[in-house]
This record gives structure tokens, sequence and C-alpha cells, in this order.
């Protein structure tokens, strides 16, 4: 299998070794300003197995820095691991899907209408959708002492899943599995995320109007209870275009459950949480807001709630106006 996996940050990076390592050929596409590191290759840390005592290297097979070099090579799956602003940005997506024609293209963003961007851009009959079950960030952090590359966390438990027409899909997931990720053909992974991202999203965006503190957050009932409103009306917004039901632990979510996370995510992920948390979703700051403008956008024109997502975003706006 030929893969060509599309922005080689921590994500890219990630994916691209596992895949390489279950023998795939992996060739990554980046701006050409990022084309000789990219041929040079990366150095990555699995903190699951040893983390920095254990570099581990990815070289890929091959780099692409436009349309032309993709055109090059009968690629077998296009794998998108950008962010969901850059996903809308320009024409290259287009222009990505047109030069790959035979190619399996795989989304893995999360944010409203970003599945029907690629459909439009690719065609519904060849792509397939999954879901970043994984932590993945640039080291060192912010303060860190680590030495450069990418680190990765996959807990061992967790599931990649992917949906679409299953002569794409299961030779996907065989590829993940080859690897070392565990994987599987799941019936709608679009519906699955579009009720559940709210429920990462909007709590980081509560985060950020608690300073980035956990315990800040926890000890704030108000800005706890905002956010839970918000998930939940934010995850209606999302099903209504699907005709789906928001999942029972959605409107079952209560500010207890969000102190429990809290506390079995400090004691099992082996980074400063705070110190990731920040870093990653200042840095994905711009797509966040672009997926609750579209969660409030969605709300307003089918006639549901969209007051709590309003007031979490004026807290979070209040805070910024502040620093």
């Amino acid at each position: 299998m030929r893969v060509l996996v599309v922005g080689a940050g921590a994500v890219g990076q990630t994916f691209g070794h596992h895949l390489q390592r279950g023998g795939a050929e992996v060739h990554v596409l980046v701006k050409p300003a990022y084309g000789a590191e990219a041929r040079s290759g990366y150095t990555l840390f699995d903190l699951r197995r040893g983390g920095v005592a254990s570099p581990l290297s990815f070289r890929p097979d091959g780099v692409c820095t436009d349309a032309d070099d993709v055109r090059k090579h009968p690629y077998d799956v296009v794998l998108i691991t950008v962010s969901s602003d850059a996903l809308a940005a320009g024409s290259w997506l287009e222009e990505l899907a047109e030069a790959a024609p035979d190619a399996t293209i795989v989304g893995l963003q999360a944010g409203p209408g970003d599945w029907d961007r690629v459909r439009a851009a690719a065609g519904v009959e060849r792509v397939c959708w999954g879901v970043i079950e994984l932590i993945a960030y640039q080291s060192p952090l912010p303060g860190a002492a680590d030495p450069e590359g990418v680190a990765f966390w996959i807990p061992s438990w967790l599931m990649f899943p992917f949906s679409g027409p299953s002569e794409r899909v299961i030779p996907l997931v065989d590829a993940f599995r080859a690897g070392g990720l565990r994987s599987r053909e799941v019936r709608d992974v679009i519906a699955l995320t579009a009720v559940g991202a709210p429920a990462l999203n909007l709590h980081m965006v509560a985060l950020e109007a608690a300073g980035w503190s956990i315990d800040t957050l926890l000890a704030d009932p108000e800005l706890l209870r905002l956010a839970g409103r918000s998930v939940q009306e934010a995850s209606a917004a999302s099903a209504h275009p699907l005709g789906v039901p928001v999942p029972w632990w959605i409107r079952a979510m209560r500010p207890w459950q969000l102190r429990v996370l809290a506390w079995v995510a400090r004691r099992t992920i082996p980074i400063d949480l705070e110190t990731y948390l920040r870093f990653h979703f200042t840095k994905m700051g711009v797509q966040t807001r672009m997926s609750l403008d579209g969660w409030i956008a969605t709300a307003d024109r089918v006639g549901l709630e969209s007051e709590a997502m309003r007031g979490i975003r004026a807290r979070c706006e209040a805070v910024e106006r502040a620093a």
C-alpha cells in the first residue's frame, strides 16, 4: 500500500511512522518550506514505551510539496491530518483530489461541515472517515527539558474507528493494525464524532476561560454547568442535520463526571496535562472557535437552543480581553 500523509505535524508523523512500520510505503505532502526537513526524517518518542529514552525514527519514503509531485505516484490512500481551518483554506483540497484520482481519501477532522467539504472535493464513493485517538505533540512542551521531536501517547485500549465504503475501509483498517494501531470498521464515524466532538472542544473552551487551570475550572460550579449545557446544545445542533439522536452519555452529563475524569487523567496520562492542553488547544484555537461558531449557527438556523454556547464563548472572550 502506498500512502500519502497530508501534513507532517505531530499527528501526521505518528500515523506515518506506524503505517510505515506495518509495511506501507509512506509519503508526506508538506509545504515547500518544510520539504528539506521531511526528507531528512523525523524523531519520535513513544511515551508508552520508554518515552524519550527510546527515540524512534520516521523517514518518509517520498516527499511531495505540491499537486504536481502527487501526480507522479499512484497513491492507494491519502490521509489528511491537517486542522479544520487548514482544510477550508484555499483550493488545495480540490487540487489534491484531482491529483490522486484513484486514492481512498481519509479525513480525520471533527469540525462542522468538514466531511461535506472533503466529499464535495473527492466524491462520496472514495471518502472514508476516522478519529484521531491519540495524544501527539511537538516536544518539548513549554518549560520542559525533553529533547526535540514528536512525543505521542496511544493507550493500548484505544481503537481507531473508520467508516466509509467497505472495500476502501477494510484495507485501511488492515494497514493500521499491521502498524500496531488497533483499528476497526464502524457504521458511521461522522455521526459519532459530530455529536461527540463538542464534549472535548467546549470543555477546552471552559478550561481556557479558567486560565488553563483544571483546579480553577473544577472549583467554578457556574462555569462547569455552562460547559455541560453548551456541550448538550452543540451536540443537538450537530445531530440535527444528520438525523441521529444525541447520545445518552451527553444528555446525562453532570459536573461530577468531569471531576472524576480529571482525577483519572492526571494519574494515567504520562505528561503535564495542563501544560499539554494549554499548548495544544491554544494552537488549535482557530479550529475550536470555528467549530463553536458553526454549532451556534446551526442551532440558530434550525431553532435549537444556543444560549449556553454563547455564554461560554463570552466567558472566554472576557478572559482574552483581560489578559
